[in-house]
């Protein structure tokens, strides 16, 4: 059975050499949705699962996030396969895919959501076995209940490498993200400033998934050209 490590290490490679694009492509888009959290007063921290100004924010956050993951899965594709593609024109090919990526998010991220509210190992257990969704509704144009069914049946034989690289990458992001608010803290950053600064690095950071599950993805031939390979 093929090790998650390598396959983190790789990520992790391809997003040190291509962070500034990724930033370009994800910024742009949280720090407007944080601010309209804000604006909203959408207490998405809150633990209350009844809050339904908890719910609203995590809706309009499944909302905006296609806007750049259809551009990220597109960046990287095209990098994959040796494509110089601008910015622009992941975003262009991106916004193609908002409504099947809305859809896809509002289901399996409401549902994976839950699952961490409740207890923390069924998100986990959903997140990985929704991996390859959002890669099935960009990459071979399935509808959202296609790319779920055609995500919950290949990610079977991949769950344990999933899984790994999703706990391993997300309590990365955690750790980083406190270490980020504390020190936002103690520098006594107005609340709505450090809440969206913090939320932008955790969303450049939580590309890492999106990275690593592409890399899994693609080792299948039937996926993903065979010899493309993260570098």
């Amino acid at each position: 059975m093929t090790s998650a490590f390598p396959l983190l290490l790789d990520a992790w490679r391809f997003f040190k050499q291509h962070l500034w694009a990724i930033s370009l492509l994800i910024i742009p888009v949280v720090i407007p949705l944080e601010l309209v959290k804000s604006l909203l007063g959408l207490r998405v921290q809150s633990s209350e699962i009844n809050d339904g100004n908890l719910w609203a924010g995590l809706v309009l956050g499944l909302l905006f996030a296609p806007l750049y993951q259809g551009a990220l899965i597109h960046y990287i594709a095209a990098q994959l396969r040796g494509i110089d593609t601008g910015l622009s024109e992941c975003f262009a090919l991106g916004l193609r895919y908002w409504l099947p990526l809305a859809l896809l998010y509002l289901v399996t991220g409401l549902l994976s959501i839950v699952g961490f509210l409740l207890l923390i190992f069924p998100g986990f257990f959903l997140m990985s076995r929704f991996a390859y969704a959002d890669l099935y509704c960009v990459l071979h144009g399935m509808g959202p209940q296609q790319a779920v069914l055609k995500s919950w049946h290949d990610s079977r034989a991949d769950f344990a490498l999933l899984l790994t690289g999703l706990v391993v990458i997300y309590s990365a992001v955690f750790l980083a993200s406190f270490g980020v608010s504390s020190f936002l803290q103690s520098l006594n950053t107005a609340q709505g400033l450090s809440l969206v600064l913090t939320s932008a690095i955790e969303a450049v950071l939580s590309a890492m998934f999106t990275l690593f599950a592409f890399r899994v993805f693609s080792q299948s031939a039937e996926r993903f050209n065979s010899e493309d390979k993260l570098h």
